[in-house]
């Protein structure tokens, strides 16, 4: 129902929209890079009071993507689906294991991604085609290709400013801040993560 209703308002959207103005269908790509954090904990009490933690951190560079696609609802004003993804390049976390008051740290390599779909809105200020962009939506976490949460939150804001490079398409820069968070597939504890990413993309709107 929901892509019924996307596709409806796509086709709704004026097609032929005039040049150098934010009206009409509206597609956004972008992949831009900079700063992730992001943490798992989960505890649990035995029957015989023996405490059990385990915690997963990660921080360091992320890559970022995102493509955003809709129509304009309100002049400069486009409503969209939004699918973005974040890995970490830094490829390493430090697991904590705590038990009975015995603490065991160790590092290893994975590969780290936060998955978010939603919906979102983005607004430009002319003539000068500075933009605010905000998405919310469902959130996963991935580690070596194997899902390890449960369907969870997350949410998207970005500023940033394009340039004109064609009638319909656009260039531009902007500082994005992804959020999302999970409970553990299993049910054993929640993780979250933040990423920090200057976002280079290509618009046709």
């Amino acid at each position: 129902m929901k892509k019924i209703i996307l596709v409806l308002l796509v086709m709704v959207a004026t097609v032929f929209s005039a040049p150098h103005t934010h009206d009409g269908f509206f597609l956004n790509m972008s992949l831009g890079y900079g700063y992730q954090d992001f943490a798992y904990s989960a505890s649990e009490i035995s029957e015989s009071g023996n405490s059990f933690i385990f915690s997963i951190d990660s921080k360091g560079v992320s890559s970022e993507f995102d493509i955003k696609i809709g129509g304009t609802i309100l002049p400069s004003f486009a409503l969209h689906a939004t699918i973005s993804g974040i890995g970490n390049l830094s490829s390493e976390i430090e697991s904590v294991i705590e038990y009975s008051g015995e603490r065991e740290s160790f590092n290893q390599e994975v590969d780290l991604f936060m998955f978010l779909m939603g919906i979102g809105v983005t607004y430009y200020i002319n003539p000068i085609n500075i933009f605010f962009s905000g998405s919310v939506g469902i959130t996963e976490f991935d580690i070596n290709d194997s899902q390890m949460s449960d369907t969870g939150f997350g949410f998207q804001i970005a500023l940033g400013k394009e340039w004109w490079v064609s009638p319909e398409w656009g260039l531009g820069v902007s500082a994005a801040f992804t959020y999302g968070k999970a409970d553990e597939v299993n049910g054993f504890g929640d993780m979250s993560e933040y990423a920090i990413n200057i976002m280079f993309s290509s618009t046709f709107h």
